[in-house]
């Protein structure tokens, strides 16, 4: 065990994270020697100081390191022929380097757009080039602080953890400066996860799906079910990621990304001698502060899939499997000790059981990777696009490598496993139970209730009946103390449902309880969501806050004429109601849900999206390429026309983009405009907003992803890192819902919105449906460009600029007008419907609503459309219907 750790933390740094700083001018493998002499390998720096002396280095005093190396350099760049390498070490004037006339840069890896190091260059223009080592250089003593010779798996994992991060550079720092869209840290990590599975024998990938996680997380009442839906999936598919990572090493996933997801640093891993968390050695070590730790652990950030490395001859896939559903019967057994421990209800276990096995699967699938032997035996058998990219690519390769090297096969082997795991996926069929109780779980539908909230109509009291000895029995409601409001009156619920409810439910959770120190968000429902602002300024005053904490809907004055609870209520209670009323105005009615979904993300997953080769080069590298001819063949110009292959590194650039836009940018949007998030899993996002804060959070949203690079905030340090690009977008569905409307049902017809801003607006739009409280439907969407304009002329109508009336003026006259004639209409229907707009103002209003008429009819939307999304958006922001 310690001599595979070891191993693996020399196969990390086989390279120095600083390599394309110093190279050609200062001695990459020298520095490594001094790298593990400072992490306690001194024997190894010396063999390694040694070979080099001999002018043999890594590659004969560490065979097998430099065989991984290779396997990760050819999976992530082209060994082309050695007069267009420009690898010449004496002459400045033909390499690329920070000392000579052509310096690095770097090229996001999925869109190609370009990082020129400019601070680094004016450094070294002012300073010289051996200042900027001392400044932008990797310090041979920031390794010390992990040495921990008693515990080399520990030291390995707090190297891996945290060497990026005291050297972030590191992640846009080339590891070729010719074939320069792949960083240091992606290549140290990929090759030391490749030599993890060398050293047993052989690589393959292995790749882990649940499935139906949109089904489960849909079925819910509560807002609260919502989040805890896809918290658990999170919390359990990281169970399976665990069992991987215990036993290789982190290096090896793929994707989702490990590195500074908080529930990584949480959790427990087995060491030589005894266990560690990455968090309190974070801690100690002065490298992790637990600022918004408790906000980003909330985060369901994990996706319902991983893939990773793993050696050829592993049978771990039984035990990822078992560790999954082990940790779903835990998170279970938790729920129904809280009902008997606390409320006194004793559910019959074996039912319980019985609906909890059934609720989850988990498809495992993987993959040994293709040699040019097995790629030729099934060559005619490959989908044609997939065949023709990979004999593309195999044409650039030298014959003898071709059949060596199994990195050039990356791409044939990922999409193969994904068409594997995707049929065994299709094969679990969600079950659906036999009646025993009698009753169906209300929020499933597919499950026996096994716990209801009723009502006696002779005594008017209400009780609990929960399922025990092959009968209902009852439980007065005052008996449960806490857990009386735990259902609605007429709600019931199966094993697993209440499993959901149970997972947040404060003041002691299922989630307190896994994550210890933490709590979970706040029981927020859909109507504090619609009245943010009105709930908060009752809630300062404390008997206001008792009355909404038992029935949160007394916000409206309606409720009051309603409910019984109300009319218990003191007289004093209500007028104090009533003056925020009168100050504030009654609350709105309906909220938003907002889903986003990233456009073409299985393309991208792919590589089917990435740009030519040539994007990806140094423009120097670039002009010396296109010189390759071959057998009168111009090879140079057909590699960079050709589309970039799929590397390890482009999924691990995704992955690690996905990471940081869920944990640092989407929970910051959806605070700022006072939303509630329920997952960010990465390009899927699921939030609700206040109706006038959807569509802006919305827009701002997709701004970020589809950034190049920006800057986070870590551990109170600003960080660069890369995003997904100019070549990504996301498309969004949007529902404004009453808040009595059924959440199950809202759900549905978001994600139907989702589906239509694809597929009707062409990607990169967002679709809007507002569901009256009568069941009345209006739907309309547009591309993002649109949204500023379409939300200033709605605020224009509530703020009483023009009246409403205009809107159905408008909508009346798109039908028969078109183009100039319209636009003409729309000023005399302004001024015939102005009210407190200036001249100015209403100027400004009929710039915009013909600017949108353009656009829409550029996109081939009608104006009407145009009509309905201005009409939404005015009736979700008023918010007046009962």
């Amino acid at each position: 065990m310690k001599e595979f750790w070891q191993d693996k933390i020399k196969a990390f740094l086989h390279d120095p994270p600083d390599k394309a700083l110093i190279l050609f001018h200062k001695s990459h493998e020298k520095k490594v020697a001094d790298i593990w002499e400072n992490i306690g390998l001194k024997d190894d720096a010396n063999r390694l100081r040694t070979f080099i002396e001999k002018r043999k280095g890594m590659r004969e005093a560490y065979p097998q390191i430099h065989n991984a190396d290779v396997i990760a350099s050819v999976m992530q760049r082209l060994n082309i022929p050695p007069e267009y390498r420009m690898d010449d070490a004496q002459n400045c004037n033909i390499h690329i380097c920070f000392k000579g006339p052509f310096k690095p840069v770097f090229k996001h890896t999925l869109s190609g757009d370009m990082e020129n190091f400019d601070g680094i260059k004016d450094f070294i223009a002012t300073y010289g080039y051996e200042r900027a080592l001392e400044k932008y250089g990797f310090n041979l003593n920031a390794v010390k602080s992990f040495l921990d010779e008693s515990d080399w798996k520990k030291m390995y994992f707090l190297l891996w953890r945290f060497l990026p991060e005291i050297y972030d550079l590191g992640y846009i720092l080339p590891a070729d400066t010719r074939i320069s869209d792949h960083s240091i840290w992606d290549h140290l990590d990929v090759t030391s996860a490749i030599f993890s599975c060398l050293r047993e024998d052989g690589l393959c990938l292995f790749a882990v799906k649940i499935p139906a996680v949109q089904e489960f997380i849909s079925h819910s009442r509560k807002l609260s079910d919502l989040w805890a839906s896809s918290h658990i999936y999170s919390t359990i598919i990281f169970e399976g990621i665990k069992v991987i990572v215990d036993k290789f090493g982190p290096d090896v996933v793929i994707y989702p990304q490990l590195r500074g997801n908080p529930m990584v640093d949480l959790s427990e891993f087995t060491g030589e001698h005894g266990k560690f968390r990455l968090l309190d050695e974070g801690k100690n070590l002065g490298l992790v502060y637990e600022k918004d730790l408790n906000e980003k652990l909330m985060v369901a950030n994990f996706p319902n899939v991983f893939l990773c490395f793993i050696p050829l001859k592993s049978d771990i896939h039984e035990e990822v499997k078992e560790a999954i559903k082990r940790k779903w019967n835990e998170i279970a057994n938790k729920a129904r000790d809280l009902l008997n421990d606390e409320a006194n209800i004793s559910i019959d276990e074996s039912l319980w059981n019985n609906q909890i096995d059934d609720a989850i699967d988990v498809t495992v699938a993987w993959l040994n990777f293709y040699n040019f032997d097995k790629f030729d035996e099934i060559r005619n058998e490959l989908p044609n696009d997939l065949k023709e990219t990979q004999e593309r690519w195999l044409g650039f390769v030298e014959e003898v490598e071709r059949r060596s090297n199994y990195g050039h096969f990356y791409p044939i082997t990922y999409e193969l496993l994904g068409i594997i795991l995707a049929q065994k996926s299709r094969l679990w069929e969600a079950w659906e139970e036999q009646p025993i109780t009698g009753k169906k779980c209300l929020m499933c539908g597919r499950r026996n209730a096994l716990l209801e909230r009723f009502r006696d109509e002779k005594s008017n009291k209400e009780f609990y009946r929960y399922w025990k000895d092959n009968k209902w029995n009852e439980k007065p409601i005052d008996e449960l103390e806490r857990f009386k409001h735990l259902l609605k009156e007429g709600e019931r619920l199966c094993a697993v449902c209440l499993t959901k409810r149970l997972y947040g439910w404060r003041p002691r959770s299922i989630f307190e309880e896994i994550f210890k120190d933490f709590k979970p968000p706040e029981q927020e429902s859909v109507v504090y969501v619609a009245a943010r602002d009105f709930v908060e300024k009752a809630k300062a005053h404390k008997d206001l806050k008792i009355v909404l904490e038992s029935d949160i809907e007394l916000v409206y004055k309606h409720e009051w004429e309603e409910k019984k609870f109300a009319k218990e209520l003191s007289s004093e209670i209500k007028k104090k109601f009533e003056e925020l009323w009168d100050a504030y105005g009654e609350p709105n009615k309906y909220y938003a849900i907002l889903m986003m979904d990233g456009d073409r993300i299985g393309k991208m997953l792919s590589g089917e999206t990435l740009p030519n080769f040539g994007e990806f080069l140094h423009p120097i590298f670039k002009n010396k390429i296109v010189q390759w001819k071959e057998d009168e063949k111009e090879k140079g110009k057909e590699l960079i026309e050709m589309r970039r292959i799929l590397t390890p590194s482009h999924h691990i650039a995704i992955s690690r983009a996905m990471k940081d836009f869920s944990l640092y940018v989407v929970p910051k949007i959806v605070k700022e405009h006072k939303g509630f998030l329920v997952y960010a899993g990465g390009d899927d996002i699921l939030a609700l907003f206040p109706t006038d804060k959807v569509l802006d959070a919305a827009k701002e949203i997709q701004e970020w992803f589809r950034k190049d690079f920006y800057e986070i905030d870590v551990n109170g340090k600003k960080k660069k890192v890369m995003g997904l690009g100019n070549k990504a977008s996301m498309s969004a569905g949007i529902v404004f819902a009453h808040y009595k409307w059924p959440l199950y049902d809202a759900i549905e017809k978001v994600r139907e919105a989702e589906k239509r801003a694809k597929n009707d607006y062409g990607r990169n739009a967002f679709f809007m449906t507002f569901i009256r409280r009568s069941g009345e439907i209006l739907t309309a969407g547009g591309k993002w460009d649109f949204v500023n304009d379409l939300i200033d002329i709605a605020k224009a109508m509530i703020n009483g600029k023009i009246s409403h009336r205009f809107i159905y003026d408008f909508i009346d006259v798109s039908d028969v007008l078109k183009g100039d004639m319209l636009k003409a209409e729309v000023r005399r229907l302004l001024e015939r419907r102005r009210e407190k707009a200036k001249d100015e103002e209403l100027k400004e209003i009929d710039g915009k609503l013909c600017c949108l008429i353009e656009k829409y009819e550029a996109q081939g939307l009608s104006a009407k459309e145009l009509g309905n999304a201005i009409k939404i958006l005015y009736d979700a922001y008023r918010g007046e219907e009962r």
